[in-house]
């Protein structure tokens, strides 16, 4: 059923907006692609003598042909979608000069290292969890594929954040394959703990993050910016003198909620590519060959494909997170802050959840501090909690300090971390300290929060 709502919206929408009158024909354009993306100066096209040798389109890839095929010429001119600019009203950059004036800090850390240097770089750990590491770690091998000196063998190690105050252990299989290595770790805040143990298994160490974690030690080799994303810093670090590509600024704007202005087709790109490649469970990123086929997705990817495809992607998107976000119960976090909380959390919609469970606290009349989600981990035996004010560029309760608190408080030995309005933390499954020791259904003293 879905489906077929899909395919006929979908020929509708291409039928009655964008297809071009038989009465005055057009030569058909080609699809805008993505502005200022970096060419792989190593990746030519086959020439005529080895087409031949060329696999046969997928079924999927044949049904996108099509749809490409159909959007190309048309003019779409949707105005940004960055609503809630208006509300805010403190837009940190209202023009792309602005923006890509503001990244005099990195530039500053981009000069302590040669081309050389940068060029050494030979593993890459970074979050596989979301668009930002992801994106982060393909610019660095497209940096490292590119020019005389090409890397061919470089190991990725695609883990998720860890804010405890031990060592991470996921990372003790590596430890062989990082002995000798220059390591980057992109989109990811560690403490002193884990900064050391990682320095002890490999020849240096260089860290770029956007977490403001109260545990990161500052060195020469380490830098946490506070305006962009991750992916934004990567790109000045080896570019300090280009501006930031448009498809940049979009996850950018998207991961910091910066919500610039000037940006167009901003969410029905990122959600595109969230959907389609950054949230595929069969794109591991693992190996060059998945960064280098991520690469290939973005620049033969047309504006006016992702625009439609995209917008049909959101529309799923903003359905499900209602359909889930219904189910959240007004309860007390440590007796004292009145939530919404839900027994939900997955890889890709869950921040989209927390802030439909508060729009829907609010036209309900509840007023809440935050939403709470919460989902038990049997591999870790212990509870992975998000907390979620919504949008807004200020978090009135510090979120990411509460995170922190109780982090340490919980002993798990994982931590809690945040960053503006949201924190994450681990909590443990134990007698006194279990989730219903958290959260309760009426107000009391705070218990863990005093």
């Amino acid at each position: 059923m879905i489906l077929y709502h899909f395919t006929v919206d979908f020929l509708i929408y291409v039928h009655t907006k964008y297809m071009v009158s038989s009465k005055s024909p057009k030569s058909p354009k080609s699809p805008s692609k993505v502005k200022n993306f970096p060419k792989n100066s190593s990746r030519k096209s086959p020439s005529p003598s080895s087409k031949k040798s060329v696999k046969p389109l997928t079924k999927s890839q044949r049904y996108n042909k099509r749809v490409v095929n159909c959007l190309k010429g048309c003019n779409l001119t949707n105005a940004n979608n960055n609503k809630n600019k208006r509300i805010l009203g403190n837009i940190p950059f209202k023009t792309e000069k602005e923006y890509n004036t503001s990244f005099s800090d990195i530039i500053a850390f981009s000069k302590k290292f040669t081309a050389v240097k940068k060029k050494s770089v030979d593993c890459i750990v970074f979050n596989g969890n979301n668009a930002d590491g992801i994106l982060s770690a393909m610019l660095y091998t497209n940096f490292l594929l590119s020019g005389k000196n090409k890397k061919s063998n470089i190991y990725y190690i695609n883990i998720g954040p860890s804010h405890g105050s031990m060592v991470n252990k996921r990372f003790q299989r590596h430890e062989q394959q990082m002995k000798d290595k220059t390591v980057l770790v992109v989109d990811l805040a560690y403490n002193k703990t884990m900064i050391d143990y990682l320095k002890s298994h490999c020849k240096e160490l260089i860290v770029i993050d956007d977490h403001m974690d109260n545990s990161n030690i500052e060195t020469d080799n380490i830098f946490v910016g506070k305006e962009h994303g991750t992916v934004a810093y990567v790109w000045k670090f080896l570019y300090p003198t280009k501006d930031v590509p448009t498809y940049i600024q979009m996850f950018d704007n998207d991961d910091r909620n910066l919500h610039l202005p000037y940006l167009k087709h901003n969410k029905s790109y990122t959600t595109f590519f969230n959907y389609r490649a950054f949230h595929n469970p069969f794109l591991r990123y693992q190996n060059i060959d998945d960064f280098i086929k991520l690469h290939d997705i973005i620049e033969h990817s047309s504006m006016e494909f992702t625009d439609v495809v995209g917008h049909y992607y959101f529309e799923v998107v903003d359905n499900l997170k209602e359909q889930i976000a219904r189910n959240a119960q007004l309860r007390y976090f440590d007796g004292y802050y009145p939530i919404y909380v839900l027994n939900y959390k997955d890889p890709a919609l869950y921040k989209m959840v927390a802030k439909q469970m508060i729009t829907n606290a609010k036209n309900r009349g509840h007023n809440i501090a935050f939403a709470v989600l919460w989902g038990y981990e049997y591999t870790n035996d212990c509870y992975n909690i998000h907390l979620n004010e919504g949008v807004g560029n200020q978090s009135k309760y510090n979120l990411p300090d509460i995170a922190y608190k109780l982090g340490q408080i919980g002993g798990t030995g994982k931590g809690g971390f945040g960053v503006k309005m949201v924190g994450n933390f681990y909590w443990p499954h134990q007698p006194g300290k279990d989730i219903w020791d958290l959260i309760s259904k009426t107000k009391r003293p705070p218990k863990f929060l005093k």
